[in-house]
């Protein structure tokens, strides 16, 4: 699986039932949002970091299908 897919997974695995609806609290229409907490997603970020770092052009591969979801 490529660095994408396992990012997602990985952000997939750490979905908080609690914080998802504690979230959707702060909006007025219904959005989609993971529910995982910051801290996680900082956690999660610096990992995947450390792969990508050195090559600029897969972050913003990254970014260009993360921005395209639906889902925060």
């Amino acid at each position: 699986m490529d660095i994408s897919g396992n990012l997602r997974k990985e952000l997939q695995n750490n979905i908080g039932e609690k914080t998802k609806s504690f979230v959707q609290n702060f909006f007025k229409e219904k959005v989609k949002m993971l529910g995982v907490r910051t801290g996680t997603v900082t956690k999660i970020s610096e990992k995947f970091y450390r792969e990508l770092k050195n090559n600029p052009k897969k972050v913003f591969s990254i970014c260009a299908k993360s921005f395209s979801s639906p889902v925060f």
